[in-house]
């Protein structure tokens, strides 16, 4: 991944629409699915990364944002109807 901050961001975006941080993210991710039937799936998502905040961006208190590491773990079932 090598994503800009706010790359996602639009007026309809919530918190749910994808695992990606706001702040950009610079790193490799790894997805393993495993469909258990016709209509539903088991995955696993892990991201080995940091946060990729620009230059001049800043938090409420007029600080620049930091990088930060992201590693994170999800486990997913879904399924469709």
């Amino acid at each position: 991944f090598n994503v800009d901050q706010n790359l996602f961001m639009d007026d309809g975006y919530t918190a749910f629409d994808d695992y990606v941080t706001n702040d950009g993210l610079l790193g490799f991710g790894l997805v393993l699915d495993y469909m258990t039937s016709d209509h539903t799936k088991l995955s696993l998502e892990r991201y080995w990364a940091h946060t990729k905040p620009v230059a001049g961006n800043v938090d409420r208190d007029g600080n620049e944002l930091p990088e930060s590491p992201y590693y994170t773990t999800y486990v997913k079932f879904t399924s469709k109807f």
